[in-house]
């Protein structure tokens, strides 16, 4: 099997979700998400999302979606890097978010804030799995999402040089106007 076992499992799709086993240190651990789609090709990979006020009234969910492979392959990367790692607390998640987004730095050249949330909600879901794994109960929504926060500020202020954002006409009732890039520090 060895240590990058994880590799031979392929996704299942169970009914409304998709779910893949990896090994982490030699223990199984299910990651499941909720499918997108009907095919399970894209997954919503949000998790301890809070309600956005919206300015015209009323409140938001935020959903983010991701190509399921390309999930899956994420959640991978965060896998090996917690691999021998005897406990797993918030800072060794922290680091696995940090070695992934400096993979994707030296990649693309820079990290747009939405590739920065994805690789946040797919920490959060591995860090979810691993602790349903061990103790037979989710994170709580309320900690998960101060981690989350916690996690963004600390990768805001590692990466700030090279986050880009994505600035949308805040005039424009279209939602598929076109947008621009902007970087960070360009608007600070």
């Amino acid at each position: 099997m060895g240590l990058f076992s994880f590799l031979d499992s392929k996704p299942i799709k169970e009914g409304n979700y998709v779910s893949k086993v990896f090994k982490l240190n030699g223990v199984k651990t299910p990651v499941r998400v909720e499918s997108a789609d009907a095919e399970g090709k894209m997954v919503y990979i949000d998790i301890f999302t809070r309600e956005m006020s919206l300015r015209i009234g009323g409140t938001v969910t935020p959903r983010q979606t991701c190509a399921t492979a390309e999930f899956f392959k994420d959640a991978g990367d965060i896998i090996a890097a917690l691999q021998g790692t005897r406990v797993l607390d918030s800072q060794v998640y922290f680091n696995a978010l940090l070695k992934s987004c400096t993979r994707h730095i030296q990649d693309y050249g820079r990290l747009i804030d939405t590739d920065l949330s994805a690789y946040l909600f797919t920490v959060a879901q591995v860090m979810n799995a691993t602790e349903l794994r061990s103790t037979g109960r989710p994170i709580d929504a309320y900690l998960g999402s101060e981690l989350i926060e916690e996690f963004k500020r600390g990768a805001y202020k590692a990466f700030r040089n090279y986050i880009w954002v994505n600035q949308y006409n805040p005039l424009s009732a279209n939602i598929f106007d076109p947008y621009e890039l902007v970087k960070l520090t360009d608007l600070q």
